[in-house]
């Protein structure tokens, strides 16, 4: 990986925890986050790969530091299946239709992805419904956040990315 990559992703892997910790907000046993914008917007401008290490690490990162390990492991592969998922889609570069499909597919990865684990973690399926609506919720608002943001971020961002 080229130095300028690899800063720009460790920067982004930075902000993403920033956003997970500073615009949180607890509901129940889940917690609201923004996070998910910056990984799916990192993912458009940088690919798979990287949207894949800046979306484990950072969801790695944030429930470490906020103290709620036992969901890191979740958080680390749902987060980086996100990244992967919105960096494969975000490489078509054929229309918007193919970023907004691969938000669907990672807005049931998130939801999918928290209630398998909690219902792992929790060891009961019914606790885990719980969680649904507030990842719903996160997943759509991050959803149309970043679908607002990338298109002013691209001609901006999108030609120093992809010179590196």
């Amino acid at each position: 990986m080229k130095l300028k990559k690899l800063t720009l992703t460790s920067m982004l892997i930075a902000f993403t925890v920033v956003m997970g910790l500073v615009v949180k907000i607890p509901v129940g046993r889940e917690m609201f986050t923004l996070a998910n914008v910056v990984v799916f917007i990192s993912a458009f401008l940088l690919g798979k790969k990287q949207g894949l290490i800046i979306g484990s690490l950072s969801g790695l990162l944030i429930d470490g530091i906020a103290g709620f390990w036992i969901w890191a492991p979740v958080t680390l592969l749902v987060y980086g299946l996100m990244g992967f998922v919105a960096g494969y889609f975000g490489e078509q570069k054929k229309s918007n239709i193919s970023r907004i499909i691969g938000m669907i597919l990672c807005w049931l990865i998130l939801v999918g992805g928290y209630f398998v684990g909690g219902a792992i973690i929790f060891g009961s399926f019914a606790v885990a419904t719980a969680g649904i609506p507030v990842n719903v919720m996160q997943g759509g608002l991050g959803f149309v956040i970043a679908l607002a943001i990338y298109p002013v971020l691209k001609p901006v961002l999108g030609k120093r990315v992809h010179h590196m």
